[in-house]
């Protein structure tokens, strides 16, 4: 034996395994979140250019004392752990058991209680498997709890549709109604189609996930023949085409190539960016994974680059993507940014940090891409999963570097049949799963206001128009309604310089 204490006879002890102790991530999930509340609270008030000083005191890479950022561990599980509860088929036990297959079948039959479990994964080599299945090895370690193997699934549940034939906006509208002729009419909102010639129209849209919204969403109020998907497709080519957007911006998208086709028989363009780890991916039958998508009318519109990224929060990479288009305005010559984004779900202090972190490598990733110099005007759209108390919108907001605003805050009519919305409308989801009814504001048109100003927002329906069973429904396809803007493009600041510089030549 040699002065180490080690024998050189022998081989090297096995490393031991990686264990995933539930009851200490539930621990450790509750000491993160009281932390990461005692920091809201602290930062509560304090005005935003006061944060930004804190951080930039620091040395490069550190983070605010006044910041509370969780354990790696930790993290690394609240970015990549899919929402849903995980749930586990019949398990036998045998002695001697150190480790369970990576390639297990959800367990349904628990045999102890959840906190008293230690789950212990090893790689191993497993024989070759009949079924094409592609187990991600990276949520397991990272502690994401995902037992169900990835299905590998294309984007061919839409083979029997045939667009042939449809030339106008009209055309399409007629054939979404023969194929709805049976359900009752979608949700009316008083919103015209056509508008000045000189405006942007953008729809902001989270379309729900057909597979998440027919498997894992748990809509009890909600027929299941209004989830089916050759319902639901046809509601949703509907209600876009009924306002005849420019620029489309969408989310939960998991039949693109579907909403391609219908879009490019009115001259659209499309650019999709699905999530690193979509939760759909794990459902049977599913159609492939889901992610956000940017449409843009060709004709009027002209794509100078797009960019695409998967947000990271504190260099940690997160299961959720921004896309970003830069756009020429063919009309006016100008050039456009316009991205769209999905952050994080679920409520909670902890989530809510790790929102805002997620919003902030978003606006950095804009800084990085676009020209602020050159007055370039920003549209930043999406399902933002945060209520305007949320500290997100504020650090969006507050941005000094973009000075961007929300669409519909303090517009009037925001909701059909009010005077007054106040800041926010009340709700821009409003749905009724197994743990209760949800009524929010989490989706956010963004823009420069020195750049762009509000021509008129579409208005959101009331709760009498929207049902007691509220959304999805017959008459409307997802849980989110659509946001649907007209902006004015203003004077760039560049040219009213060039032109003041001019004219102070000519009276000389």
């Amino acid at each position: 034996m040699n002065s180490s204490g080690s024998n050189p006879g022998l081989p090297p002890p096995a490393a031991a395994p990686a264990v995933f102790n539930m009851r200490e991530m539930r621990e450790s999930l509750a000491l993160a979140e009281q932390l990461a509340k005692a920091s809201m609270s602290s930062n509560k008030g304090r005005p935003h250019q006061l944060q930004q000083l804190d951080a930039n005191n620091n040395n490069e890479g550190e983070e605010s004392p006044r910041s509370y950022v969780p354990p790696k561990q930790l993290l690394l599980y609240l970015v990549r752990s899919v929402y849903s509860t995980p749930t586990v088929s019949e398990l036998s036990i045998k002695d001697k058991l150190h480790g369970l297959c990576l390639y297990m079948v959800r367990i349904r039959l628990v045999l102890t209680l959840p906190v008293d479990m230690v789950f212990s994964f090893r790689r191993i080599k497993v024989p070759p498997r009949r079924t094409q299945i592609t187990p991600d090895l990276s949520s397991c370690w990272m502690g994401s709890f995902t037992s169900a193997p990835k299905m590998v699934n294309d984007d061919v549940q839409d083979d029997d549709v045939d667009f042939e034939g449809i030339h106008t906006v009209e055309d399409m509208l007629q054939r979404c109604r023969k194929e709805l002729v049976a359900l009752p009419p979608r949700i009316e909102r008083n919103f015209p189609r056509d508008r000045p010639a000189d405006s942007i129209r953008l729809l902001q849209w989270n379309i729900l996930s057909q597979s998440l919204g027919e498997h894992n969403d748990n809509f009890i109020r909600c027929p299941m023949e209004a989830l089916d998907w050759r319902t639901r497709r046809y509601r949703i080519i509907e209600e876009i085409f009924e306002y005849n957007p420019d620029i489309i911006c969408l989310q939960e998208v998991d039949h693109y190539q579907f909403l391609s086709r219908a879009l490019r028989t009115q001259g659209y363009e499309g650019i999709y960016f699905p999530k690193p780890d979509s939760p759909c991916i794990y459902i049977k039958g599913n159609n492939g994974p889901d992610g956000c998508a940017i449409f843009y009318r060709s004709n009027d519109y002209e794509l100078i680059k797009f960019e695409t990224r998967i947000v990271e929060v504190w260099r940690v990479q997160s299961n959720q993507v921004v896309i970003l288009t830069l756009l020429r305005h063919k009309a006016s010559g100008r050039e456009i940014c316009v991205a769209t984004t999905h952050l994080k779900a679920r409520q909670g202090a902890l989530l809510s940090t790790l929102r805002n972190e997620q919003g902030k490598d978003i606006l950095d990733f804009l800084h990085q891409n676009v020209d602020v110099a050159a007055d370039c005007p920003i549209i930043m759209a999406g399902d933002f999963n945060a209520e305007p108390s949320e500290p997100v919108y504020s650090t969006i907001r507050s941005d000094s570097r973009f000075g961007l605003d929300s669409a519909y805050r303090g517009c009037d009519g925001a909701v059909d049949g009010a005077e007054d919305a106040g800041q926010e409308p009340p709700y821009t989801t409003w749905k009724v799963r197994g743990e209760g009814e949800s009524c929010h504001t989490i989706d956010y048109v963004f823009f420069s206001r020195r750049q762009l100003g509000v021509n008129q927002v579409l208005p959101f329906p009331t709760g009498e128009q929207i049902g007691p069973d509220r959304v999805p429904s017959f008459q409307y396809p997802s849980d989110h309604f659509s946001l649907v803007v007209d902006f004015d493009l203003l004077p760039s600041a560049n040219v009213s310089q060039s032109n003041a510089v001019l004219n102070k030549l000519l009276c000389v």
